[in-house]
C-alpha cells in the first residue's frame, strides 16, 4: 500500500495519519500472530513434558506395586515360618491369615472413606444462577407493581 501513496512530503496530514495507523495495525497484527505462535509452542512443550512426567509416574507406580508385593510376601513367609515354629502344622497359615485380616481392614477403611465422601457431596447445579435469577424476578415484580409495593 505504501507504493501506491505519494512520497510523505506530498501527502496530507490525513494521509500521513492513515499511513501511520495502517503501519501500527500491521505491527499489532504481527505481534498478535507472534503471541499465538509462542502460546502454541509453549502448550506443545508443556504437553510433551507432561507426557514424560506421566510415563515417569507410571513407572514409579509399577515399582511401588512390586515393592508392596515383595513386602507382603516377606511378611507372609516370615509369619508362616514363625507360626510353624510356634504351632507346627496350622501355624503355616499365620502369614496368610494376617495378610487377609490386613486386607479386610484396608477395604473396610476404604469403604468408610468412600461413603463419607459420598455423603459430603452436595451437588446443586446452577445454584448461583437460580439465586440471581430469583433476585432479578423479584426486582422486576417490584418495578411492575404500582407505587413499588
Amino acid at each position: 500500500m505504501a507504493e501506491q501513496l505519494p512520497p510523505t512530503d506530498q501527502q496530507s496530514i490525513g494521509q500521513l495519519l492513515r499511513r501511520v495507523i495502517n503501519g501500527l495495525n500491521g505491527l499489532i497484527d504481527r505481534q498478535v500472530q507472534l503471541v499465538k505462535q509462542e502460546i502454541k509452542e509453549d502448550i506443545f512443550a508443556a504437553l510433551m513434558a507432561s507426557k514424560t512426567l506421566g510415563i515417569g509416574i507410571g513407572i514409579a507406580v509399577v515399582g511401588a506395586l512390586i515393592l508392596l508385593n515383595v513386602s507382603v510376601m516377606i511378611l507372609v513367609l516370615g509369619l508362616n515360618w514363625i507360626g510353624n515354629w510356634l504351632w507346627p502344622g496350622p501355624g503355616n497359615f499365620l502369614g496368610w491369615i494376617v495378610a487377609f485380616i490386613l486386607l479386610g481392614v484396608i477395604f473396610f477403611l476404604a469403604y468408610r472413606v468412600v461413603m463419607r465422601g459420598i455423603r459430603e457431596i452436595q451437588i446443586s447445579p446452577l445454584d448461583s444462577t437460580r439465586r440471581t435469577l430469583s433476585e432479578d424476578i423479584s426486582w422486576a415484580k417490584q418495578l411492575l407493581t404500582p407505587n413499588g409495593k
